[in-house]
């Protein structure tokens, strides 16, 4: 079964303060991204951020991008390393 990955870049919003980057699986119809989570947003407990799925567990992961075409077919994702409030 194919799913997609939504990916979302929050600053400030991540687990330990600061940006980070959370990912959704889902389906895709070309116009509509339908996630299987259940998690609604605005949801701003602290225990409950630690069930949301982060690209990384920092404070300073932001503007997270994809690319393919890789030798062995790879997907790669890189983001940024540094937080506008102590850079």
């Amino acid at each position: 079964e194919l799913k997609w990955v939504l990916t979302v870049n929050l600053n400030p919003g991540g687990p330990n303060g600061g940006s980070a980057g959370q990912y959704f699986t889902g389906d895709f119809d070309g116009v509509k991204f339908t996630s299987d989570s259940t998690v609604t947003s605005g949801e701003q407990d602290p225990d409950r951020l630690q069930e949301y799925n982060w690209l990384d567990w920092g404070r300073d992961y932001y503007a997270a991008v994809s690319f393919s075409d890789a030798p062995d077919g790879r997907r790669i994702m890189i983001g940024w390393m540094n937080n506008w409030d102590y850079a």
